[in-house]
């Protein structure tokens, strides 16, 4: 019975990142077709990226080999915005149902003149999260 309890909570775990979408293999093109959508539907004039490698972000020493390694790309980003706004529905855009995100660095910086159409500046780096469970 406690073998099947056990079970039934590790089952339910695991479908539960299955929905969430850590699971999931990395899908670097999609990322891109989205940040270029993003791009768009925001009306960001000046805007490039780079996605980093995938490296693995916890390191478990003594665990066992089953189990769960947490994977992170990095996205640097870089963009002029008309205001602190527009930042946030980028950051907002970025965060895809099934997507776990984590702001490593980000300035924020006013460009000059005032009267340009695009007058902030950002740079952030952010980690894309995925998880991978060995099938053991």
């Amino acid at each position: 019975q406690e073998t099947d309890r056990l079970t039934r909570n590790a089952l339910t775990d695991y479908a539960a990142l299955q929905k969430a979408g850590l699971q999931q293999q990395v899908d670097r093109v999609a990322w891109q077709e989205n940040l270029q959508a993003t791009r768009k539907a925001l009306q960001i004039e000046a805007f490039s990226f780079e996605i980093g490698a995938e490296r693995p972000l916890t390191h478990f020493g003594d665990a066992p080999d089953n189990k769960p390694t947490i994977f992170a790309s990095t996205l640097h980003l870089r963009a002029e915005l008309r205001h602190e706004d527009a930042f946030l529905a980028l950051i907002h855009a970025l965060q895809q149902p099934g997507k776990a995100l984590r702001p490593t660095r980000c300035t924020l910086s006013r460009q000059t003149p005032a009267e340009q159409k695009q007058s902030l500046a950002a740079s952030c780096d952010i980690d894309w999260i995925s998880l991978r469970i060995r099938p053991d």
